[in-house]
């Protein structure tokens, strides 16, 4: 399945084919490509990627440009060959396809919609809920843990934090300010780092601790 050539006819021709497709079905590309775009494994990425391509595909016909490149195009996303697709190529192709799927056809997102896509990167990770919490014996009120309260109300709490390593965690969570600005602890700890070159939650027990404890007060003086 040539995955990675269907994705890119889908980004030169999103308008033509936006057209083809209902309501309901762009809905669930949007959340697709939401989710698609949030995932940092690998394997996964390739099978949700193909699936997004699936979605598509369907109420498409045989002979156009997207199902031609999906049933005989490219290579698949991520396969360990020559031909593949890196992951460089596909974190570039990432950012432009969340941006054109998720604007609801006008080219630019609106200030609630970059929100809203925000919101649902990081509720998309991996998390624990306030019972899990309380069967683990830790205190969901606790200020120094980053607490996602979603739009429909129900409040979640970043899995990464209960690792190994969370004492240093909460200590970073204070450092970030988490009580008062939990989105923005959160983006911190799950996405990429320029100056660490990578991303934080990642790099627990990879670099030294006072690496992360200095990146992330580098990060709220220069707030």
């Amino acid at each position: 399945m040539g995955t990675s050539e269907a994705i890119r006819v889908l980004i030169r021709d999103w308008s033509g084919i936006r057209e083809r497709l209902t309501d309901r079905t762009r809905a669930r590309i949007q959340e697709r490509v939401v989710e698609l775009a949030a995932e940092p494994i690998p394997e996964l990425i390739t099978s949700k990627a193909g699936q997004l391509c699936l979605l598509i595909g369907d109420e498409l016909p045989p002979v156009h440009p997207f199902r031609v490149a999906l049933t005989e195009g490219g290579t698949r996303f991520l396969r360990s060959d020559p031909d593949a697709v890196s992951l460089s190529d596909w974190f570039s192709t990432r950012d432009t396809l969340l941006n054109l799927i998720t604007t609801r056809g006008t080219g630019r997102a609106t200030t609630e919609e970059v929100q809203e896509q925000a919101e649902a990167w990081l509720l998309a990770a991996d998390s624990l809920s306030e019972s899990e919490l309380v069967t683990r014996g830790v205190d969901p009120g606790a200020p120094d843990l980053i607490r996602l309260e979603g739009r429909d109300g129900r409040a979640q709490w970043p899995a990464f934090q209960f690792g190994a390593r969370a004492e240093l965690i909460k200590a970073i969570n204070r450092i970030l300010d988490a009580a008062n600005d939990p989105w923005g602890a959160a983006d911190w700890w799950l996405g990429r780092h320029s100056r660490l070159g990578g991303v934080p939650a990642t790099l627990l027990g990879e670099v030294d601790d006072e690496v992360l404890v200095d990146a992330a007060s580098t990060e709220r003086a220069e707030a």
